[in-house]
């Protein structure tokens, strides 16, 4: 009888393993998500710039892609037909944009950002976040407390009222 029980348990976690073996692999048979990595750059206004974006997932070389949003004057390629984008140049500007890049693998199944498949399969995007900081002004515009604004309008008041006004000598219009 433990013999019998024993065979039907190793058969049970055979096909059970096999069951597995044959999901994972429907699973992966469809369309792909491909991302990449750094999410988070970082530049300076006014020095050059060159950051890889590497993807760890398997793709089957060069992609079609667009970049949607600012790159402040940041170039980015496929360099060589690879499976990495370059991001390169020189800043313009400093601020803290975001920027989407869209596309697939040359296969057409591997989508970057993953797959939107309504009637036709489109590119979701995988966004990045990129910081450029200006190293004169430290990086942006100083922060202005709004509590300061009407004690500063009540002393330009007074002192309108103080200095402002010319004085008249309003006797040779009285004598003509």
């Amino acid at each position: 009888m433990m013999k019998i029980y024993a065979s039907i348990k190793s058969t049970l976690a055979a096909l059970s393993f096999a069951g597995m073996t044959i999901v994972s692999s429907q699973a992966f048979a469809g369309y792909g998500s491909i991302y990449f990595s750094p999410t988070n750059l970082n530049a300076t206004v006014g020095s050059y710039y060159s950051q890889t974006l590497t993807t760890t997932d398997f793709t089957t070389g060069n992609y079609n892609f667009n970049v949607i949003g600012s790159t402040f004057g940041l170039t980015i390629t496929n360099p060589g037909g690879g499976n990495d984008f370059l991001i390169s140049g020189t800043p313009t500007g400093s601020g803290r944009p975001e920027f989407l890049i869209t596309g697939a693998d040359s296969s057409g199944y591997d989508f970057i950002g993953g797959p939107s498949c309504r009637r036709t399969c489109s590119s979701l995007g995988q966004t990045f976040y990129l910081t450029i900081s200006d190293p004169i002004s430290g990086g942006g515009a100083p922060e202005i407390d709004g509590s300061l604004a009407p004690k500063v309008g009540f002393l330009l008041g007074c002192l309108f009222l103080m200095f402002g006004r010319k004085k008249q000598d309003t006797e040779p219009m009285m004598a003509a």
